[in-house]
């Protein structure tokens, strides 16, 4: 279970006013962020709702910006023509004449499915070759002071 988030003005750690500020903002940032980005018009209302979930993952993450859009509407469309495609698999025989070509359907979905998985940041490989922004940069500016640094003799 993920942690809860706690408002800035509740948090028990010492924060300076321009920490808590620059939080707040980095907030707003990303809402108005996930708020600007609506879903293309050529998708389905189904294929809408998807875009909506997928933004809205992706936002929880810092990896969304309103460039990704057509991506997202890739992503949303392969997956959509993966899971009819694979519908109409399991209703035919593995002997059927049709079965070969639903199959290289499914395939060629799958496969574009994974692509703008890979390229949106969704898949595990990807995830790894990714560097996460930071979604507070006046806190990672500041260097930590190791107590221990007094007694470490420098040569």
């Amino acid at each position: 279970m993920p942690a809860k988030t706690v408002a800035v003005e509740k948090t028990k750690k010492h924060l300076s006013k321009a920490q808590i500020q620059a939080k707040k903002a980095v907030k707003t940032r990303v809402k108005a962020l996930k708020n600007a980005i609506e879903p293309p018009d050529y998708l389905t209302s189904d294929q809408r709702k998807e875009f909506d979930v997928v933004v809205a993952l992706q936002a929880k993450v810092g990896l969304v910006s309103a460039l990704d859009v057509d991506t997202i509407a890739s992503y949303v469309i392969s997956r959509d023509n993966y899971y009819k495609v694979s519908a109409q698999m399991n209703e035919l025989s593995v002997t059927s004449d049709a079965y070969g070509k639903i199959s290289r359907l499914q395939d060629r979905y799958f496969k574009q499915m994974r692509a703008t998985q890979n390229a949106l940041g969704m898949s595990p490989e990807s995830r790894n070759r990714l560097s996460v922004p930071s979604v507070d940069p006046v806190l990672d500016t500041e260097k930590k002071v190791n107590k221990f640094d007094k007694f470490v003799v420098s040569h």
